[in-house]
């Protein structure tokens, strides 16, 4: 079975707001705030905020630049890696498969990636 350091998935979230005083010790390097500024569950947010904010920033501007990339690609006439690997699909399925129809075979090796 798969551990996860927060418990399931859908618990991990709600643990961010959690001031528990071992929670951040196992999680984070960064200094932990006082006490007197962990009371609420908004004060523990706003301190989880600023030691997640620089990789959630690093891991969106990444995104973005592979977006920035496959949209710069299309316009110039190259293919995505989606319509690449149906491609290629197909083609093997051609190989694969020499005695029925081409042009059917790779239609269908396109489909079943789309479905």
């Amino acid at each position: 079975p798969r551990k996860y350091p927060g418990g399931p998935p859908g618990v991990a979230a709600p643990r961010l707001l959690e001031a528990s005083p071992d929670a951040p010790r196992r999680y984070v390097t960064m200094d932990v705030e006082d006490a007197k500024n962990l009371e609420t569950w908004l004060e523990v947010g706003s301190w989880s905020w600023n030691w997640m904010e620089p990789p959630l920033g690093q891991a969106s501007f990444f995104l973005l630049c592979l977006q920035y990339s496959r949209d710069q690609i299309q316009k110039i006439g190259g293919k995505s890696y989606t319509e690449y690997i149906m491609e290629k699909r197909g083609t093997k399925l051609c190989d694969t498969f020499p005695q029925y129809n081409k042009l059917a075979v790779a239609a269908f090796g396109k489909s079943i990636m789309a479905s």
